[in-house]
């Protein structure tokens, strides 16, 4: 089993954002992960942000998504981790 220590932030790429007051919507409800007693838990996922140079490739935040799958963690450190991935690879 992996903590989420173990996640895999390489996996979300950037792609060049439009300039201006561009704002990001993302909404998926594929994200899963193991929750309390090692049972599957599912969550949806929305993200808003307003984009600097580079912006979320949705397909590697899939991937990265797909990753917590087998991830043992709860939903609070679960958001904090996401977050803080987020503000590390694309600094929004």
């Amino acid at each position: 089993m992996r903590s989420y220590k173990d996640r895999d932030k390489s996996l979300l790429k950037t792609i060049p954002s439009p300039k201006g007051d561009y704002e990001h919507k993302i909404d998926t409800s594929e994200f899963t992960f193991l929750g309390a007693n090692n049972q599957p838990d599912f969550s949806q996922v929305k993200i808003w942000f307003y984009a600097d140079d580079s912006a979320i490739e949705l397909k590697s935040l899939k991937q990265y998504f797909y990753d917590w799958r087998d991830i043992h963690v709860s939903y609070e450190r679960v958001i904090n981790c996401i977050y803080d991935d987020l503000i590390e690879v694309f600094s929004p």
